[in-house]
């Protein structure tokens, strides 16, 4: 089976709302052969969706987070800009190819823009196209991310790597080209929550990484609100994409 798929389904199979949903069906299963324990589980799995949906943890997550002020990346002796890819829009037929960019991508490419604005440090984009192996997509991600830096920020974009299906990847087929041109320390740029495991990653094939994260959590209001405890579609997209990056994490640490 291909990688890509393999990833996409263990994902679709261990992440809301697949998982709870099996679990509730479990908890029927047992009410059928009468075990007690059967409302219990089912009742858990209901419980478990509504919670999922609750702003109250992103609350949580930026009281715990509200020491944390953004600090400018120290660029001091960086060599290059590495931009990760965080996903496509596969259906854009307000765009000639009719597929582009996700919008947590563009908000990299955004960022990263500045900093090279700044700088004038060349940049890397990475990002394959794991949809094409699923189907879809006529481009790499890096591929649109390069065009969309070169013909609307107006940079140039020095590397392309488009061959990643991965944040271990992205570090694995990057290095490389990165040390060929002489590249050891490089400015990363990714989302807050994706960092510290992209980090991890670029380091452990050999470069210094200065991370530069965006969408960092905003401090906390000082008090609960009623909207706190009502399910959201934010809260639900907050906590999915927070269990995501720790089942990646944990992936990273079983498989290396």
């Amino acid at each position: 089976m291909d990688i890509a798929i393999q990833k996409a389904l263990g994902d679709f199979l261990l992440l809301p709302p697949f998982n709870l949903a099996l679990l509730c069906c479990v908890g029927l299963w047992f009410i059928k052969q009468r075990y007690r324990g059967g409302f219990l589980i089912a009742y858990l799995s209901i419980a478990m969706n509504f919670a999922l949906g609750l702003p109250l943890w992103a609350y949580v997550f930026g009281q715990q987070h509200h020491a944390i002020a953004y600090e400018q990346p120290n660029l001091e002796g960086a060599d290059a800009i590495v931009i990760l890819g965080g996903g496509r829009r596969m259906y854009a037929p307000e765009y000639p190819l009719g597929e582009t960019v996700s919008s947590a991508t563009l908000e990299r490419l955004r960022y990263g823009a500045t900093l090279a604005k700044s700088t004038g440090l060349p940049i890397l984009v990475s990002g394959g196209m794991p949809s094409n192996r699923l189907g879809a997509g006529r481009k790499s991600e890096a591929t649109h991310m390069a065009e969309i830096l070169e013909q609307e920020f107006l940079l140039p974009v020095r590397w392309v790597e488009s061959r990643s299906l991965d944040t271990l990847e992205n570090a694995a087929f990057s290095a490389p080209v990165l040390k060929k041109a002489n590249v050891s320390k490089v400015v990363l740029v990714t989302n807050y929550a994706h960092v510290v495991r992209a980090e991890a990653a670029f380091e452990k094939e050999g470069l210094v990484v200065v991370p530069a994260p965006i969408l960092m959590p905003a401090p906390s209001e000082e008090r609960l609100r009623i909207y706190h405890f009502i399910p959201s579609f934010e809260g639900y997209a907050r906590s999915r994409y927070l269990l995501y990056e720790t089942l990646a994490r944990f992936r990273g640490l079983i498989f290396g």
